[in-house]
């Protein structure tokens, strides 16, 4: 199965001062998640302020579920890693 890739790029040398920045946090624990939510209204409240210089604000999850855990599950007797379970 041989797909084509097309790549595309954007010219931002008209920008020399722009920054994009990714914050991010990685839950380990249900007291994490708790965590987690409770900073959404105070992110909501400083985009509502509209700072100068914010252009974009986006909220996203990368993944509810580790890929570990898929990974697990999809492969049957083969754990991560490509060890064999000895069940």
């Amino acid at each position: 199965m041989n797909s084509r890739v097309e790549r595309k790029t954007v010219d931002l040398s008209l920008f020399p001062d722009l920054v994009v920045i990714y914050l991010g946090m990685r839950v380990n624990a249900l007291t994490g998640v708790k965590t987690l939510f409770g900073f959404g209204p105070q992110i909501k409240n400083s985009v509502d302020q509209k700072p100068e210089g914010l252009l974009l604000h986006e909220n996203f999850i990368m993944s509810l579920i580790p890929l570990q855990t898929l990974l697990g599950r999809v492969g049957g007797d083969t754990a991560v890693g490509g060890r064999q379970s000895l069940g």
